[in-house]
């Protein structure tokens, strides 16, 4: 149909005002994305982090051959606090039993 094909051509083009080039005029807003975009820089490299304490818990209590539930699977991998990862990695080491990691919560 021509109104739908003028309609997408017109959508089509305004979808270029917004491309990654657009620069803010507004100092305020400058410095608002600025900062965002630092935040979320802090943001992703706490969670690379936390996944590299997760990644390390799991490959010493695979080393260690011991056999975690299901429960205690999902509370490591659902686990954002990198100080409890890294006490928890902490006690990998020397664990008797699976239990023996989580005895800190």
């Amino acid at each position: 149909m021509m109104v739908e094909s003028a309609l997408r051509e017109r959508i089509e083009a305004n979808m270029g005002l917004f491309s990654g080039d657009y620069q803010y005029k507004s100092k305020l807003f400058r410095k608002v994305y600025k900062e965002g975009e630092v935040q979320g820089r802090e943001e992703g490299r706490e969670e690379g982090r936390v996944e590299q304490a997760r990644q390390a818990l799991q490959h010493v209590i695979a080393r260690r051959n011991l056999t975690l539930s299901p429960a205690q699977q999902k509370r490591i991998a659902s686990e954002v606090d990198l100080a409890r990862l890294e006490r928890w990695l902490e006690a990998a080491v020397s664990a008797s039993i699976p239990s023996d990691i989580f005895s800190d919560a």
